[in-house]
């Protein structure tokens, strides 16, 4: 399919460009979660973990979309319009409620889920204009599953993680650099996977069996910019939750959050890569027996809370809003 075949509208036109922003926006509260732990640890400057993150990143973006695209799948489950204009009110409806809640949160310095607002908002526009369809609901409450499902898994197998390597003598600081890779690959992997079955969505209207190469190559650039630009506020804030961690407490987060995105992924489960790096961080700290800072663990609890239903809300009054402009 050539990429640009199908874009013939002024809202097609938009939604694209919204589409590419919207990568932007990740990268400025999403995608700095894989470096974390190299960077926090002061093993490698923001600038360093940007590209090394975004590198691996694209090499994610490319496993997901041209190996496995299962996480694609489970976003085209919520809505299945045949493309054209009602494909391009639910998209636009769906970026702009990204878009909202990205930079709040940007502002805020919270490491916000644009997978939640993403496919909540996807949900709602998709109500909104198509009207309520059953197997939309059952796939929402799937993805929902997933979400806590993900957070657990995450949880413990952090927890068996540094229960396991915590007494052996390994050199964690060098070792970071590979568990970052595997963060960031691991993150190109599920969210790279949903952009492009986003803007898939509006172009063709349906699932695919692989993604064009420059859909990976635009959403691989803009991420590693947009990290490299504002990413280092979000660590800060990831750090806040255990303030004296140890270089192997951050490897042992990693390894752990990259060991449960790999499942999920493998199993066609789109979820929160930020909220389950955080949920790892609290884990690591918790079994080393380092202090915690229960604050910032509510507020990150609050606001994914916040996001879901205020999403989907979004999503509907978007797409209301777009049916009257557009």
């Amino acid at each position: 399919m050539n990429f640009w075949t199908n874009i013939d509208t002024p809202l097609d036109f938009f939604v694209v460009f919204l589409a590419i922003f919207v990568v932007f926006i990740n990268g400025w509260t999403d995608a700095p979660n894989s470096i974390y732990s190299v960077v926090a640890s002061k093993r490698l400057k923001l600038w360093q973990g940007a590209l090394l993150g975004g590198i691996f990143n694209f090499l994610g973006v490319f496993l997901g979309a041209f190996v496995t695209f299962s996480v694609s799948k489970s976003i085209f489950s919520l809505a299945s319009p045949s493309g054209g204009y009602e494909a391009g009110i639910i998209c636009l409806s769906s970026f702009l409620t990204v878009i909202v809640f990205g930079t709040v949160s940007w502002l805020f310095g919270m490491p916000s889920s644009e997978s939640h607002a993403l496919i909540f908002s996807l949900f709602g526009a998709s109500l909104s204009v198509l009207g309520v369809k059953t197997g939309a609901l059952i796939s929402a409450i799937k993805i929902i599953f997933y979400m806590v499902f993900s957070c657990i898994l995450a949880y413990f197998l952090t927890r068996f993680i540094t229960l396991l390597l915590r007494k052996r003598r390994l050199p964690y600081g060098r070792l970071l650099t590979i568990s970052c890779a595997l963060s960031s690959l691991m993150h190109g992997a599920q969210d790279g996977q949903k952009f492009i079955a986003v803007l898939s969505f509006l172009l063709i209207g349906e699932g695919s069996s692989h993604a064009p190469i420059f859909l990976v190559l635009l959403v691989s650039v803009v991420m590693l910019t947009s990290t490299l630009l504002g990413g280092g506020k979000i660590i800060k804030s990831l750090s806040k939750i255990s303030p004296d961690a140890k270089p192997s407490s951050t490897f042992f987060c990693d390894i752990g959050s990259f060991l449960a995105m790999l499942i999920c992924s493998i199993l066609g489960m789109p979820i929160s890569t930020g909220n389950v790096k955080a949920v790892s961080i609290f884990a690591s700290a918790k079994a080393e027996g380092e202090a915690t800072n229960k604050r910032m663990i509510s507020k990150i609890i609050v606001t994914s809370l916040i996001t879901l239903p205020a999403s989907f809300i979004l999503g509907v009054i978007f797409s209301r809003l777009a049916l009257l402009v557009f």
